[in-house]
Order: C-alpha cells, then sequence, then structure tokens
C-alpha cells in the first residue's frame, strides 16, 4: 500500500469534521511509519547525489536503513505509545498512534519484497505477504 492511501485510511478511522488538530493528527499518524523512508531518499538523492538504483538497490536493504525501519514499523512500540496516550489521556496523541498502527495493520498483509519486522524488538520475524 502506498503512503497516500495509508493517510486516507486514517483520516476515513480518525478525522472529524471540524476537528482540525485531531485530523492532523490522523494524518501525522498516517505518514509516521514512512516518514523516515522519506528522509532518508530525500538525503540521500539531494544531498548525497545518490541515483534512485543506487538507493533502492544499496542503501534501502542496508543495515542502516533497515534498523531505522525496524523502529518505525514496529507494532509493539505504536501499541505501547498507545496505551501510554490512553492511559494519559491525551487523545490527540491517541489519534495519532492509533493513525500509524492502522497504517502498520494494511503493511503487513500487503508487503512482500520490502515487508518489515513488524514485531520488533520482540521478534526479527518478516512476514512476506503473497498478496504484494
Amino acid at each position: 500500500m502506498n503512503t497516500p492511501a495509508h493517510l486516507i485510511f486514517a483520516a476515513a478511522a480518525f478525522a472529524r469534521p471540524g476537528q482540525r488538530k485531531r485530523n492532523l493528527a490522523a494524518l501525522a499518524g498516517g505518514l509516521a511509519p514512512d516518514f523516515a523512508l522519506f528522509l532518508l531518499i530525500g538525503w540521500a538523492s539531494f544531498v548525497e547525489g545518490r541515483s534512485p538504483p543506487q538507493i533502492f538497490r544499496e542503501d534501502y536493504v542496508s543495515a542502516l536503513w533497515q534498523g531505522i525501519f525496524r523502529v518505525d514499523n514496529s507494532i509493539p512500540l505504536w501499541g505501547a505509545l498507545l496505551a501510554g496516550a490512553l492511559v494519559a489521556r491525551r487523545p490527540l496523541l491517541a489519534v495519532f498512534a492509533g493513525a500509524a498502527l492502522l497504517h502498520l495493520a494494511f503493511d503487513l498483509p500487503l508487503h512482500n519484497s520490502d515487508a518489515r519486522p513488524h514485531f520488533w524488538p520482540l521478534s526479527d520475524w518478516v512476514f512476506r505477504s503473497p498478496l504484494s
């Protein structure tokens, strides 16, 4: 699933008419698991001058990049943030974390060659979907 689709689903699930802050939190949460990817690609492209083939054949699969993706695609970490937000009664943070979890709920069954270890730090297991 691509990032714009994640934003659409996050907005559909969490946004409410007239609630600007909540809606921004939903969109930010829908983007959050992919945000580092965009930053890394932007840096590699515009600062380091690397070509798309270099980025996606070398950088994307590097230990550094994959280590970052483990963190921002971790269901346990996002779940802990959601639980903390609910306990602390921080509704905007809960919307943000919930939207990120929704993003990961769609990624898990729909990614194959670019699948992530969604259960890090509990496990490095990666589900490679046959639906991708």
